[in-house]
């Protein structure tokens, strides 16, 4: 019997794990005065991002999924704009910041592939809703 879950394969949670233990990685890395700041913050939104995506699939909840989705894309978003602040604060330099924005973007074209796919669901399941 296999211990993996099924959204172990999924290549946008596996993003998201590499992308969050990045996350930890670098923020390991900020000022003392910063743990409980930005690195705080940036550690507590990363990891909603795998936990999301793994919420998504293993709910059979098309309009639910949807919500969760979008509100993980909108947690990307505030990521983003989190490591522009930590990189002009200097905690990071700009060879990671790209890295790490690179990494962001890949992770929201799977999340929006994900949202397209579930939207299609959606217009089969509920057709009055969709249009």
């Amino acid at each position: 019997m296999s211990t993996h879950r099924p959204y172990e394969k999924l290549k946008v949670w596996q993003a998201a794990m590499s992308f969050t233990q990045q996350i930890y990685q670098i923020t390991s890395t900020f000022p003392d005065s910063e743990r409980a700041g930005l690195a705080a913050t940036l550690r507590r939104h990363v990891m909603t991002l795998p936990a999301r995506i793994a919420d998504v699939a293993s709910s059979d909840n098309t309009q639910l999924n949807i919500k969760l989705l979008t509100n993980t894309a909108t947690t990307l978003t505030e990521i983003e704009t989190t490591l522009l602040l930590c990189h002009r604060m200097r905690f990071i330099r700009a060879w990671p910041l790209r890295r790490l924005r690179k990494r962001a973007q890949n992770i929201r074209v799977l999340l929006e592939d994900q949202l397209f796919l579930l939207s299609e669901m959606a217009a089969i399941e509920y057709p009055a809703q969709a249009s």
